[in-house]
């Protein structure tokens, strides 16, 4: 009985520490946070987002398993995305879609993902892609149809895409007298 009382001592020990770290890492995370989306300040700290970012990496890196790990790093790849650390953002999206399949906002990942693609990284193929794969596995969600409207419209300058908006709205007028009748 000793032998066992010897043996879970320290077992408990490492498992306080355990949920004291982890619950210190929680308190910077949420104390970052404040400085990052606060709602005074008219643009992003990069230094302030960078040590958020870095923080939800480590805590995901620490809890994989964590129903926070899923959340941090999809805000910290919203933050990449924001602060033009494109490449950055579409690792932390695809870590999301890798090891949560489970997670409650992967359409948004993808889409997020897609967006990165097409509007940071200019990469075309890989937005198409990425976008095809939201309208493939989550075909009812809202943002598959959105998906459907950057395939459409990629790569198109904002002129087009008003001459195109101004044609179907006259498109729409005319049909819409012609119902009238």
């Amino acid at each position: 009985m000793k032998k066992y009382i010897l043996i879970l001592i320290p077992l408990m020990a490492i498992s306080l520490l355990s949920c004291n770290s982890k619950s210190k890492q929680i308190k910077v995370i949420t104390e970052a946070e404040k400085d990052v989306y606060n709602p005074n300040l008219k643009s992003i700290d990069i230094g302030d987002a960078e040590f958020l970012v870095g923080k939800y990496i480590e805590f995901a890196d620490n809890y994989p398993d964590d129903e926070l790990s899923p959340n941090y790093l999809f805000n910290a790849g919203e933050i990449l995305m924001n602060i033009n650390r494109g490449q950055q953002a579409v690792e932390t999206f695809n870590r999301i879609i890798k090891n949560y399949e489970d997670f409650e906002k992967l359409p948004e990942t993808y889409f997020l993902s897609g967006f990165t693609y097409e509007n940071i990284l200019f990469n075309i193929r890989q937005a198409e892609r990425t976008y095809k794969t939201l309208m493939e596995q989550f075909p009812d969600h809202e943002l598959a149809k959105e998906a459907k409207y950057c395939i459409d419209n990629i790569g198109k300058s904002p002129e087009e895409l008003i001459q195109e908006f101004e044609q179907r709205a006259r498109e729409d007028s005319l049909a819409a007298i012609i119902d009238a009748r």
